[in-house]
């Protein structure tokens, strides 16, 4: 466990499984000392799928008393934020995230359709639009579209209609922030990340797209903070963020860092 704990540069790793059976769901947890290896806190939690939010706000509150720690207004506000209470659309809404981040043409496809239903299902839930801003960037980055000009148009139209619905909503200012840069709008795009971040300090994602905003606006130097940031918020970072580290460095004449002998997260 100290070895977990050192890699993700934290002090207290939760851990825990979940079951779904029907419509009951099982929810175990633990947090554990990364240091000692001691529990801090365990618990298990049956409850029907319909109380699964609360169920998140409980276990949420029963982490931060075993840390003993006290949250900000902005940190009490992110953890009660889910953006619908429809329980089916934020489920199709987190399926949709992962066949996003899988960067396949056939997972973007997957994605979209899921945004769509979870659309259907809460029409003013705002993150799905959001994704499906993030769908037509894929498509319009990875020339998977016959029409690039009006992918990142529809995306955008996507991507303000989140805005309309929840101004509040991180995923959101990522996605009107990443139709700026790929129109080269290097300004409105970091404006949009910044407010992204103030929204998300932990959003890993966030960083990596900051990072790579500033890279594409002449400014690399500034941008290998983020990318390490992005790295150290998601152990599990997708390996194009090692990509956009090397362009950063390679920018910078660093030759040895930009061939990964000097990253320390490199994963070989």
């Amino acid at each position: 466990m100290q070895e977990i704990g050192r890699d993700l540069g934290v002090r207290f790793v939760l851990e825990g499984s979940i079951r779904k059976a029907g419509n009951r769901v099982r929810i175990t947890a633990q947090l554990i000392d990364a240091e000692s290896g001691g529990h801090l806190w365990a618990d298990r939690f049956d409850r029907d799928l319909t109380d699964i939010f609360a169920t998140q706000d409980e276990v949420v509150e029963k982490i931060v008393r075993a840390l003993a720690v006290t949250l900000t207004h902005g940190e009490e506000k992110r953890l009660g934020r889910r953006g619908t209470a429809n329980v089916a659309a934020y489920e199709a809404s987190l399926r949709a995230r992962e066949l996003l981040s899988r960067s396949t043409r056939e997972g973007i496809a997957q994605a979209r359709a899921m945004y769509h239903r979870a659309i259907e299902l809460d029409p003013t839930y705002a993150v799905p639009h959001a994704g499906l801003a993030a769908t037509g960037v894929s498509n319009y980055v990875s020339d998977w579209t016959d029409d690039p000009e009006a992918e990142l148009g529809q995306s955008e139209r996507w991507a303000r209609r989140a805005l309309e619905l929840d101004d509040a909503e991180p995923f959101a200012h990522m996605a009107l922030g990443s139709v700026m840069l790929w129109r080269r709008d290097h300004d409105g795009a970091l404006a949009e990340f910044h407010r992204m971040i103030e929204l998300d300090p932990n959003f890993a994602q966030g960083y990596s797209a900051t990072g790579l905003a500033l890279m594409y606006a002449g400014r690399a130097a500034e941008a290998i903070e983020p990318f390490a940031l992005s790295m150290r918020l998601d152990p599990h970072y997708p390996s194009i963020v090692l990509h956009f580290v090397a362009q950063a460095n390679f920018s910078l004449h660093r030759r040895k860092t930009a061939h990964g002998a000097d990253l320390p997260h490199a994963r070989h």
